[in-house]
């Protein structure tokens, strides 16, 4: 089992931070009283919830200890509203389109490895995107651009 974390799996833990933290955190009223989730309860929450693919590809530890250097640089997330995660969620994804928009136009343009790189920091961005149809797109293009200049 491999325990290096690659960086977009990385992303998906620190999105996975960013949007459900404050959903887990904090005193919750339930049916025998009061109680606190705690940093500890959350990292549960988000490995078994949202990262249990990662869980099983690099192992419990390597994710909880990701999950937790996370929270502690990051302590903020823990507390932040649901317009908050809203407004960070959105300008993710406008962030994202916007690379996207600039990747289809160096795909345009037949400058593979511009497209190819700006679809890679997409993904940083907004990891749970499925990405694969552009890196697709742009393999196949190169491929016919390579088969082309051999011809030629």
């Amino acid at each position: 089992m491999n325990h290096t974390i690659a960086a977009v799996d990385r992303s998906r833990i620190n999105v996975a931070a960013l949007d459900f933290a404050a959903v887990y955190y904090g005193e919750r009223e339930g049916e025998h009283g009061r109680y606190f989730l705690d940093v500890d309860a959350v990292t549960r929450f988000l490995m078994h919830i949202h990262l249990s693919d990662l869980r099983t590809r690099y192992g419990a530890a390597p994710v909880r200890n990701a999950v937790n250097t996370y929270l502690a640089q990051h302590p903020e997330v823990l507390t932040r509203t649901a317009a908050e995660r809203v407004t960070h969620a959105k300008m993710r994804a406008n962030l994202a389109q916007r690379l996207r928009k600039a990747a289809a136009k160096a795909y345009r343009a037949a400058d593979y490895d511009r497209a190819s790189r700006l679809i890679d920091t997409a993904e940083l961005i907004t990891p749970r995107y499925d990405w694969q149809r552009f890196r697709d797109t742009i393999a196949a293009a190169r491929r016919r651009s390579l088969t082309t200049t051999a011809a030629a």
